[in-house]
């Protein structure tokens, strides 16, 4: 006998306290709620949305899709949507060198320094597939989704009650503010929608992050979130030369930045690596390569990383951050 909705619920629950997930919550495709969501998506992801203009590229290009989670799964009749807490996640043992020297140091989010929480999520909810597929006693079709495909994690796990997107567009999860992770797993069952927490964002009453936001990237309002002003944004996803009130706002950063995550009540702040902009800037490039394979920084690439680290470099305008610079260009 298959197992009926409250037993799969309770599995839930119980599977997902064991794999340490601190969040957890189900979206059915074919109910009735769905059109509600897909309107709400069509709405945010609309190019007539206030905010569009303000989008990084790589959003715009995929906002059709991101309207609608059916686009990526078509043959999908549910969306487990997890989320887990960055201190939890292992640290990684084999990162960057990092130095003592404050001038000839480059600030990476603390996220970073723990094992590349794609991998690490991909893991855990593979695991929880498993069991799933064990309980059900039947072969289930599965896909997992951590920042793989366009579609748009946070407003499913706001729909879906797994939080609360808050003032510094990241998703606030009771007990854990806003230093959580989501990842997706599609299936080709429907899975009982779980009981919402009671949990309400603190954003109205705090705005500790448009306080300590350190570029204006954060307005207070609602909803609204300048991305091209963003220290994350800009080590990460801008491409090419930085101009130079750009360079200005990466201040000590080359990757990331846990400013407004660190500042959110209920997070638990992870302490920045403070890497070595000479081994960055000096070492051969397929060294730099191996060392970052397998982690966040693995995505913006040698080349991008390098491009931040002169920008610190120039911010300081140290007598060691310029003898360095002289290095890099004689090298």
């Amino acid at each position: 006998m298959r197992p009926g909705k409250e037993s799969i619920g309770n599995f839930i629950h119980g599977a997902c306290g064991e794999l340490d997930f601190c969040a957890v919550s189900v979206l059915n495709l074919n109910h009735d709620s769905y059109a509600g969501l897909a309107g709400r998506l069509n709405d945010i992801y609309s190019s007539d949305s206030p905010n569009f203009n303000e989008w990084p590229e790589y959003l715009k290009k995929s906002s059709g899709k991101r309207a609608d989670p059916k686009n990526a799964f078509p043959w999908a009749k549910s969306l487990a949507i997890f989320a887990f807490p960055f201190h939890r996640i292992p640290v990684n043992r084999n990162f960057l060198p990092e130095t003592t020297e404050d001038d000839l140091s480059g600030l990476v989010a603390g996220y970073a320094g723990r094992i590349d929480y794609h991998v690490f999520m991909e893991e855990q909810i593979a695991k929880f597939a498993v069991e799933l597929k064990k309980l059900t006693g039947r072969e289930i079709r599965t896909e997992i989704c951590v920042d793989t495909k366009p579609i748009a994690e946070k407003s499913l796990a706001a729909f879906s009650g797994i939080g609360v997107i808050g003032l510094n567009s990241c998703i606030l999860c009771k007990g854990e503010g806003s230093g959580t992770c989501l990842g997706v797993l599609a299936l080709d069952i429907e899975l009982p929608e779980l009981e919402k927490p009671d949990f309400a964002a603190p954003c109205s009453t705090c705005g500790k992050c448009v306080e300590k936001c350190p570029t204006g990237a954060i307005t207070g309002r609602p909803g609204e979130f300048k991305y091209r002003k963003c220290r994350s944004y800009l080590t990460m996803e801008k491409k090419g030369v930085l101009e130079k009130d750009e360079c200005l706002m990466l201040g000590d950063w080359i990757f990331g930045c846990d400013i407004c995550t660190s500042f959110c009540p209920g997070s638990h702040p992870l302490k920045p690596v403070k890497a070595d902009l000479e081994w960055l800037l000096l070492e051969n490039e397929s060294i730099i390569r191996d060392v970052i394979k397998n982690t966040p920084l693995e995505y913006p690439g040698v080349k991008l990383l390098r491009r931040n680290a002169l920008a610190v470099l120039g911010n300081r305008k140290s007598a060691i951050g310029k003898s360095l610079l002289a290095k890099v260009n004689i090298h």
